[in-house]
C-alpha cells in the first residue's frame, strides 16, 4: 500500500469505523447504555454529533476514570491478545501490558528474580513483576500414521487431510481387519443398541460414526431441540468398542448429519484432558473411510442408514488398517503479574491484595459455552475478565496517587495482582498462596474483581461479606453512599480466585455484576461492557479498600458457606454439596483433581484430600468437571455414593454421604 493511502486512512477514517468508535464512546459515557453488537448495521449505529472533531468532544465529556477504564478494557479484549489463554502469544502480551502499566505508575515489582551465574543461583528480591508457574498446554500427536490395505494394496494416508489422531488416543500401534460398529452406542432410547449380545471385537479395528441416529433432515432422532443427546458422547462410544476387544478405533462423521463439523477432521487438541484409551484412536475423512465402505460393497450413506436403525456389526472383508499414534501434552509457562505499593509505619508489613484474573479461554479448546462453533473460535473475554483486570489497573493508579499524598500516615502495603490460569482451575491464585511474597498471616484481606462489566440497573453482587466479623460495619459505611444496589453474600468460596485466599484463612470481598448470555462465548466483546457501571463498582471497591488499608484493628476471619452467583445463563441445579474446589478445570488429567477440601463437608468426612484425583462417581467414569456436574445434580441430601479416586498412584474407594447445600 502506498504511503499516501496509509496517511489518508489515518486522518480520514471510514464513516462506518468512525461511527462505530463514536457509538462505543457514547455508550461508555452513559449517554447511550444500549450498545450495538459488531454485526449491527451502520444505519442503526449512526450518531449525530454536529462537530468537526466529534471524538475529541465526546472524550472530553467523559469522566477521566471512564476514559482510562475504556482504554484498558478495549486493549485487553482486543483480538490481538488471542483470548489471553496460557500458551498463546496473546497471554504473554497481556502479561507485558500489566507489567508495563505497573511500572509506568512507579510501582515496585512484587516478586524475586532468579539468575544462574557460573552455576550459582542468584535471587534478587522485588525485581520482577512476574511469578512464573507451569500449566498443561496444547495436546499434539507426536506420532501419527494410518495405512489402509484393500485387496492387498496398501495406501498410506496423509495426516490432517485423510486422518487425525484424537487427543483420547493411546500410545502404540495396531494392525487388523476393520469391523463397522454403527454408532457404537451401548444403549439408547426405545431399546436401541449398536451391539448384538456377546459382541466380540477382539483383534479388530472398529470403525464407527460420530453422533447418533439421525432423521431425514440430518437432526437427532432422539432430541427435539438442536444438538445431540448424551448418548453421542465420544468417550462412551470409544469405550464401548474397546471394552469389547477392539485394538483401535476409527471415527467418521456420518454423512448427512446437520452439524457444522460434518466435513471437518477434529484436531488433536479438541479433546485435551479427556480420558486416554489403551489403543490408537483416529478420525478419518469421508474420502478415506469411503474406500473402506466401498470394499464392503456399500457407500458411507448406506452404512449410516443401517446404523440409524439399530445393531450393526459387520466385518469389512478384504480390508485392514495399520494405525500408530502417540499423543503428547506440553507444559507451558504462564504468570501471575503483580506490583507492590509500599505502606508506611506499623501497618506496612501487612498486605491488602487487590486482584483479578487476566486470562480467558483463548480459542475455546476448553471452557467455551458455544459448543461446536466455539472450538477454534477466539473468545475475547471482555467481561471475563478484561473488565476486572482493567479495574485492578484503575485502582492501582488511584491508590498510587493517594499514597503519594499521605505522608507518614500509617497504612498497609497493597499488592495489585493479575492472576494467571484462573480459567484452568484457579491455578495462578493457588500458586501465589503456596508461594506468597510475605507470610500468609500478613495478608490482611483480599479484594477480587471478576466480571464487573455488566452492571444492570445499578445491581451488583458482593461475596465474602461474612468472612470477617467487622465487614458488616465497614460495608454499611460505604455501600449506602455508592448509589449501587448491592446484594451481600456471606460465603467466601466460589469459582473465582478469592476462594483460594479464603481457604488460606484470609478475609475476602468479591465484586461481581452477574453472569449473562455471552459468558464464555465468542460474543463477549468490549462493545457490550458498561464502562460507567464498572467504574462505579471500582469506586465502591476503592472506598472500602481505603478504610481497610488504614484501620488499626485486625479483622476477625470467619468461616462461611458457599457464595451463590446469580446467573443469566442456564445452569445445572444441584441440591447437594460435595465440598471440594476442583484443581484443574482444563482437564490436564482425566478425572476431577481435588484442589481444596472444605472442612466438615461430605468430601472431608469421606476422607478426600487435596491432590486426590476422582475417576469414578457412583460406578460411572468421570473425566471432567463439566461431565461430573450432571451426575451430582441427580442426587438428594442423604444419598450415598461410592467414589473411586487416585492418591499417590494408588486407586482407593470411599463412600460419600451427600449433605444438603445448607448443611456443614
Amino acid at each position: 500500500m502506498r504511503l499516501s493511502r496509509i496517511v489518508s486512512s489515518r486522518v480520514r477514517p471510514s464513516r462506518v469505523g468512525l461511527v462505530a468508535i463514536a457509538a462505543a464512546v457514547v455508550a461508555a459515557s452513559g449517554l447511550q447504555h444500549a450498545v450495538a453488537s459488531e454485526e449491527t448495521s451502520s444505519r442503526e449505529r449512526t450518531i449525530t454529533v454536529g462537530a468537526e472533531k466529534p471524538l475529541a468532544d465526546l472524550f472530553a465529556q467523559l469522566d477521566p476514570l471512564v476514559r482510562r477504564y475504556d482504554e484498558h478494557v478495549r486493549t485487553l479484549a482486543n483480538p490481538f491478545f488471542e483470548g489471553r489463554s496460557a500458551g498463546t502469544r496473546g497471554k504473554e502480551l497481556a502479561a507485558e501490558y500489566l507489567a508495563f502499566n505497573f511500572e509506568r505508575m512507579g510501582l515496585k515489582p512484587a516478586f524475586p528474580s532468579v539468575e544462574n551465574i557460573d552455576g550459582s543461583e542468584i535471587v534478587t528480591p522485588e525485581s520482577s513483576f512476574r511469578q512464573s508457574f507451569e500449566v498443561g498446554g496444547g495436546v499434539s500427536a507426536t506420532v501419527a500414521f494410518a495405512q489402509v490395505v484393500i485387496g492387498g494394496k496398501p495406501k498410506t494416508l496423509v495426516e490432517n487431510r485423510d486422518f487425525t489422531v484424537l487427543g483420547t488416543s493411546g500410545d502404540g500401534a495396531a494392525t487388523g481387519p476393520v469391523v463397522f460398529v454403527g454408532y457404537s452406542i451401548e444403549s439408547g432410547p426405545d431399546g436401541y443398541t449398536s451391539f448384538p449380545e456377546d459382541t466380540d471385537l477382539s483383534g479388530h479395528i472398529a470403525m464407527m460414526f460420530r453422533f447418533e441416529p439421525i432423521s431425514e433432515d440430518g437432526t437427532s432422532r432422539w432430541r427435539e431441540s438442536e444438538g445431540w443427546t448424551a448418548a453421542s458422547t465420544l468417550n462412551a462410544k470409544v469405550q464401548a468398542a474397546i471394552s469389547r476387544g477392539a485394538t483401535g478405533v476409527i471415527l467418521v462423521n456420518p454423512p448427512g448429519a446437520d452439524d457444522p463439523r460434518i466435513n471437518e477432521l477434529s484436531r488433536t487438541d479438541e479433546f485435551r484432558g479427556r480420558l486416554r484409551f489403551p489403543a490408537p484412536v483416529v478420525m478419518m475423512s469421508h474420502e478415506a473411510a469411503g474406500r473402506l465402505a466401498a470394499a464392503h460393497g456399500a457407500s458411507l450413506v448406506e452404512l449410516r442408514e443401517r446404523a440409524d436403525e439399530g445393531a450393526v456389526v459387520e466385518v469389512i472383508e478384504g480390508a485392514s488398517v495399520v494405525l500408530a499414534a502417540e499423543v503428547g501434552r506440553e507444559r507451558v509457562e504462564t504468570w501471575n503479574v503483580a506490583a507492590l505499593l509500599p505502606g508506611s509505619g506499623d501497618l506496612a508489613e501487612e498486605l491488602l491484595v487487590i486482584g483479578g484474573h487476566y486470562d480467558h479461554v483463548g480459542y475455546g479448546s476448553f471452557g467455551s459455552r458455544a459448543g461446536a462453533r466455539g472450538r477454534g473460535a477466539l473468545h475475547p473475554g471482555a467481561d471475563d475478565n478484561a473488565s476486572g483486570t482493567a479495574g485492578v489497573l484503575l485502582l492501582a493508579e488511584k491508590f498510587t496517587k493517594a499514597y503519594a499524598e499521605m505522608g507518614d500516615e500509617p497504612r498497609r502495603s497493597i499488592l495489585f495482582m493479575g492472576y494467571g490460569a484462573e480459567e484452568m482451575g484457579l491455578l495462578g491464585a493457588r500458586h501465589y498462596v503456596q508461594n506468597p511474597i510475605r507470610p500468609i498471616e500478613k495478608h490482611y484481606a483480599m479484594i477480587n474483581l471478576d466480571m464487573i462489566g455488566y452492571l444492570r440497573d445499578g445491581n451488583m453482587d458482593l461475596f465474602g461479606t461474612g468472612t470477617a466479623e467487622e465487614f458488616t460495619e465497614i460495608l454499611d459505611r460505604h455501600i449506602g453512599s455508592s448509589g449501587l444496589t448491592v446484594r451481600r453474600v456471606a460465603g467466601g468460596t466460589g469459582p473465582s480466585d478469592h476462594s483460594v485466599f479464603y481457604g488460606a484463612g484470609i478475609p475476602v470481598l468479591f465484586f461481581h455484576t452477574g453472569l449473562h448470555s455471552v459468558y464464555h462465548m465468542p460474543e463477549d466483546i468490549s462493545d457490550f461492557i458498561n464502562r460507567t457501571g464498572a467504574v462505579e463498582v471500582c469506586r465502591l471497591a476503592y472506598a472500602i479498600a481505603s478504610e481497610l488499608v488504614t484501620r488499626e484493628e485486625a479483622l476477625s476471619f470467619t468461616r462461611t458457606g458457599r457464595g451463590t452467583m446469580q446467573s443469566g445463563v442456564p445452569r445445572v441445579r444441584v441440591n447437594v454439596r460435595f465440598g471440594i474446589a476442583p484443581g484443574d478445570y482444563a482437564g490436564e488429567e482425566p478425572g476431577i483433581l481435588v484442589g481444596e477440601v472444605f472442612e466438615g463437608t461430605s468430601a472431608d468426612l469421606a476422607g478426600l484430600k487435596q491432590g486426590d484425583l476422582i475417576v469414578e462417581w457412583g460406578g460411572k467414569r468421570v473425566e471432567t468437571v463439566e461431565a461430573w456436574m450432571p451426575l451430582l445434580s441427580e442426587h438428594n441430601p442423604g444419598d450415598e455414593v461410592e467414589v473411586v479416586f487416585v492418591r499417590e498412584g494408588q486407586r482407593q474407594t470411599t463412600t460419600v454421604v451427600l449433605q444438603g447445600r445448607d448443611q456443614r
